[in-house]
């Protein structure tokens, strides 16, 4: 289902993406032009791709922060979260002054109104972060799999653990060498391919260490591998669709060629000429002044050099 996902949110960027920055460019010069602070940019300017680029990029940030906002609406507590401990320092009697002293407050034999339910999920929390092995794979796979990773060794749960990675990194790797391959523009280069490295040897590190690192522990502050995994993933794959778009704005390509600034120039260069000539044609009849006469003998004999000349080069 991700990946099917993925594929309809791809198709739909490389489709739509321009007609809607279009759109939203077009209604940002009206209101620049309303409130008189620019005029409308020719379309082949350097300033105008720069500005298409800018508002793609906003709609990007805008859809990051949808993502994470969602994230934080649709997860719910963790068990470090629910015994009110940081995963980051967690100890053995930390852990156990902190579950004896929030199930005072819902113990059902202790309080009248207690909640057993709540009871059981502190105590089902603390069983499973007091035992070392149940905690490293509840932090990677999340309570489901604490079962299953009874009757198998640790090292298919790591391999367990990062398998997802490695598909989504591998997939995306393989598409862009075919994408190259294939020569769909824009072409991935460089940077695409460290993006990917990067962020795969974070989100091994932050699966195999025993806890996340930066930037993952920032972005997600007390969330674990197995929660964020998956937004990780999300945002990773817009942010490699509008790379180029932000490459453009942190890379400025100085060669690039302004067209309307050339075109302005060469009308300038070619109205010199035009005067220039002309300027010369006076020059050469100054001399005869107000000979009427001359000046026409002189004319009707260019006429004949030029008829001469044209018909010896058809004859040729």
């Amino acid at each position: 289902m991700k990946l099917i996902s993925g594929v309809i949110l791809w198709i739909f960027w490389c489709l739509f993406s321009g007609k809607l920055v279009g759109i939203l460019q077009g209604l940002y010069y009206k209101m620049c032009q309303r409130i008189g602070r620019i005029d409308r940019l020719p379309v082949n300017s350097v300033d105008f791709e720069r500005d298409r680029k800018k508002i793609s990029v906003s709609l990007i940030m805008l859809y990051f922060m949808f993502i994470l906002c969602k994230f934080y609406v649709k997860t719910s507590e963790n068990f470090y979260e629910i015994l009110r401990i940081s995963p980051y320092i967690v100890n053995k009697r930390e852990l156990r002054r902190r579950f004896h002293k929030m199930t005072l407050k819902v113990h059902p034999d202790k309080i009248n109104n207690g909640d057993s339910r709540e009871f059981m999920t502190l105590r089902f929390a603390y069983n499973v972060l007091s035992n070392e092995r149940h905690r490293f794979v509840y932090e990677r796979l999340g309570s489901s799999m604490i079962e299953w990773s009874e009757t198998v060794s640790l090292y298919d749960v790591i391999f367990e653990s990062v398998k997802s990675t490695l598909q989504f990194y591998g997939g995306i790797t393989i598409v862009f060498l075919v994408s190259n391959f294939i020569g769909i523009k824009p072409l991935k280069r460089f940077w695409h391919f460290y993006i990917i490295g990067l962020w795969f040897t974070l989100e091994i590190l932050s699966i195999i260490r025993s806890r996340p690192i930066f930037p993952l522990n920032f972005i997600f502050p007390g969330k674990l591998p197995f929660e964020f995994l998956t937004t990780v993933h999300d945002l990773l794959r817009i942010f490699l669709l509008a790379w180029s778009d932000i490459e453009f704005i942190l890379f400025p390509h100085e060669n690039v060629i302004d067209v309307s600034e050339a075109s302005k120039q060469i009308f300038s260069l070619s109205s010199i000429l035009l005067n220039e000539s002309n300027h010369l044609v006076k020059m050469e009849y100054s001399s005869y002044g107000n000979k009427s006469t001359t000046k026409n003998r002189i004319k009707e004999r260019i006429k004949e050099v030029v008829l001469e000349n044209r018909i010896n080069l058809e004859l040729n």
